[in-house]
């Protein structure tokens, strides 16, 4: 499977770049790609809304082409398309502390005719942001798309994507909180 990290977003409540922001000495995207490559997943893909953005990248770049502005639904349609092989862990930057055995178990789950497994977090949300798409959801996703849909979760549950609940020992370390704030 491939990687791909998004982060194509305006981070309007951070007001910063999340991409950008540094945690250990590495940037927040350097430590979500590490998570994928963990996971096993390879290459990297790094959608970035706009080709460029954040300048020069040790990972592929994927542009979100004619649905620029349209969010994360945009960067996961991009990246299906770039893909080399059939499955993509997709992951939000904002997700620093994501347990890249949420992703393998996922991937150990799937079935053939999946189209994606998006788990639930300890509270029941579904969290398509750090889930296993195959590339079966690109037209679907892409037809959203066109429609003018944006919800990520919306659209791929209409298109087939199974909800999944963790075994306890993976929720209860799955997700540290999402950073969207200033100093969270």
């Amino acid at each position: 499977m491939a990687g791909v990290v998004l982060c194509g977003g305006a981070s309007r409540r951070m007001g910063t770049d999340k991409a950008l922001l540094v945690r250990d000495g590495r940037s927040w995207l350097a430590h979500a790609a590490d998570r994928l490559v963990e996971a096993g997943a390879g290459p990297v893909l790094v959608a970035t809304g706009t080709a460029g953005r954040i300048g020069p990248l040790r990972w592929d770049e994927v542009d979100d082409g004619d649905f620029r502005g349209c969010g994360p639904l945009a960067g996961i349609a991009a990246a299906l398309a770039a893909s080399p092989h059939d499955l993509i862990a997709v992951l939000a930057v904002d997700l620093v502390q994501a347990e890249p055995d949420v992703l393998r178990w996922l991937v150990s789950i799937m079935r053939p005719d999946d189209r994606a497994v998006i788990p639930l977090d300890a509270t029941g949300r579904a969290q398509p942001l750090h889930a296993i798409y195959a590339k079966s959801m690109h037209h679907p996703i892409a037809d959203a798309l066109v429609a003018g849909e944006r919800r990520v979760l919306r659209v791929v549950e209409a298109s087939g994507a199974r909800l999944v609940e963790m075994p306890a020992y993976l929720t209860s370390r799955a997700w540290s909180s999402n950073h969207n704030e200033p100093g969270s």
